[in-house]
This record gives structure tokens, C-alpha cells and sequence, in this order.
């Protein structure tokens, strides 16, 4: 999930929400990624996803990145359109996937945009809808949910609505936005509402399952790390984009990391943070390797991440 910075409407329009919509439709056949709920809230979004080739974080960097740029487009803005980093949390499927599908589709409602559960079955801004008329856009799989309710569509869909329903008096959770483990240095740990790190990795470290499931998730989380990236191959590969860059821009690489301003010099060093930040490298080492503060490196980028 994400909010607009400073809490504004960034989908306070059916525009702005269309456009979030179609970014989603542009990305999904070629990102390889499913959701299973969705529900775009005037300040705030939430979905949840499954990751398929391409992790997480690459994914929401050309969501929120693309759709960044047409809203500021269209309103004539200008600077962060959502505030810091979005938030994710791996969910544990056998334990509170479908109880997160119903405070999703539950959000209109409760926040007072539909009154009823009727009228929430023909608002556009929820996955809800599809549930009930069926799916809308490809990357959304209805089918699998409908499909732990029954195998008959007419009885499946009635069984989810009813238990939609019975979700409403039980009223909002923090533990579905917040989870309730959190895996860091030192294990798995109480998540205790602290921020993660989700630069590099397609996992924030932030769970919503046992503690069995969040340990599992530590192991395989740990093991892709040491296979998918050393300290010594990153930095090879960050010399190596910056060594391309200079050739293709043919400048000096000592004057892309240096103070050296204008003409191809700083559009080569656009280029290298971009690519830099597109291979997973964080903003702080892009920062030093590029010889330039933090902000000018979110500069650079411009994007909300």
C-alpha cells in the first residue's frame, strides 16, 4: 500500500484513477505479476500482489514511477506525488490471504464512498466488482479467489459475498496494514510499526503469518541473497554501468563521478542513476558511487521511491 504526500488525494479523480489502472494494465503482461485484491482510495491504494519473474520492488518502481509523471502532467505539479516508500508485507496464504481479500474490498465502505454491500458491487475503484461481474483486467485473478469458496461460480460467489459480509461488524485491523513479524538482523522479531529497508530486495521483511512461516521465509529470503548478490559482484556491476555509460556518452569517468555540471556530463549521470536504481542498487550507494547527495540522487530519479 501507499499514500499521497502529505496525505493528499492523489486518486481523488476517476482520471487519476484511471490512470493507475492503465499503468497496471500496460505493465502486467510483461512484469509477470497476478493480484488478488485491489481497491484505489482517494489518498491511498492498496493491492495485493504475487510476483512472478520480476521482484517486487521493480515492479512498483515502474508503477508508481510512470504514474508519478502523468499526474504530475495533468495537474501541473510538481515533486513527490506519494509519501516515501510504498509498504509491503508478505502475506502467509493458508492464514490471512482471504481475510486480507475482505478488508480490501471492505475499504470503500467502511470509509463511507458506497453505503452498502449492493451498491459496493458496481463501484469501479475495488477488485470487488469483478468478483461479482467478473475480471475486468488481466493481471487481476478472480478465478483463483472465487475458487476456495467453490467450484460452481453461482455458489462460490455467494459464499464469498457472505463472507464479505461478515467481515463488516468486525471493523478494521491493524494488523493487516502493519503485519506482525518483521524479519531484520537479528531474526524474526514482534513487528513493532518500524520502517524497512526495501531498496535491493523484493521482500521488506515485514510478515503477516506464524512464526513458523516468517522463519521459512528468513531462510529462503537469506539464501537468494548470498545466491543473487555478493558486496563484491555488486560492486562489479556498478563499475561496469558506469563504465558503459561513460563510453556511450564518451566522457571520463572520473568527471561522471566528480563535481563536472551541464551538457552530456549530467545527462550521462541521469542515465547512470537510473540504471544504477534499475539493477537494485540503493539511493545511498548510487549516491556515493556517483559522488552526490541523497536528495540529488532523488533528483535525478525522478520518481517517488
Amino acid at each position: 500500500m501507499g499514500h499521497g504526500a502529505g496525505d493528499e488525494y492523489v486518486l481523488g479523480t476517476d482520471a487519476d484513477k484511471g490512470s493507475f489502472l492503465a499503468r497496471m494494465d500496460f505493465l502486467g503482461p510483461s512484469m509477470d505479476f497476478r493480484v488478488y485484491a485491489w481497491a484505489l482510495m482517494p489518498n491511498h491504494y492498496h493491492l495485493l500482489i504475487e510476483v512472478g519473474s520480476h521482484k517486487l520492488h521493480e515492479i512498483m518502481h515502474r508503477l508508481l514511477g510512470g504514474f508519478s509523471k502523468s499526474y504530475n502532467r495533468r495537474h501541473g505539479h510538481r515533486g513527490h506525488v506519494f509519501m516515501s516508500r510504498f509498504k509491503s508485507i508478505l502475506v502467509c496464504r493458508d492464514e490471512y490471504l482471504y481475510e486480507l481479500i475482505r478488508y480490501i474490498n471492505l475499504n470503500p465502505l467502511r470509509a463511507g464512498l458506497v453505503d452498502s454491500i449492493s451498491n459496493l458491487a458496481d463501484y469501479p475503484w475495488t477488485s470487488h466488482r469483478a468478483m461479482i461481474h467478473g475480471a475486468e483486467h488481466l493481471w487481476h485473478d478472480v478465478n483463483a479467489v472465487l475458487g476456495a469458496f467453490g467450484m460452481d461460480d453461482d455458489i462460490s460467489r455467494g459464499a464469498y459475498l457472505s463472507y464479505l459480509s461478515s467481515g463488516i461488524a468486525d471493523g478494521e485491523s491493524d494488523l493487516l496494514e502493519s503485519g506482525n513479524l518483521r524479519i531484520g538482523r537479528s531474526g524474526v522479531v514482534v513487528e513493532k510499526g518500524s520502517r524497512s529497508d526495501q531498496r535491493r530486495y523484493d521482500y521488506v521483511g515485514t510478515v503477516l503469518g506464524s512464526r513458523e512461516f516468517a522463519v521459512e521465509s528468513a531462510l529462503i529470503l537469506d539464501d537468494r541473497r548470498r545466491q543473487t548478490r555478493s558486496r563484491g559482484h555488486e560492486h562489479e556491476e556498478v563499475e561496469a554501468i558506469i563504465e558503459r555509460v561513460c563510453e556511450l556518452y564518451g566522457i571520463d569517468c572520473n568527471r561522471l563521478k566528480g563535481r563536472s555540471k551541464g551538457g552530456s556530463v549530467s545527462t550521462a549521470r541521469i542515465t547512470a542513476a537510473r540504471l544504477l536504481f534499475e539493477a537494485g542498487i540503493s539511493k545511498a550507494d548510487i549516491s556515493r558511487k556517483l559522488n552526490l547527495a541523497p536528495s540529488s540522487i532523488t533528483r535525478l530519479l525522478g520518481v517517488d521511491q
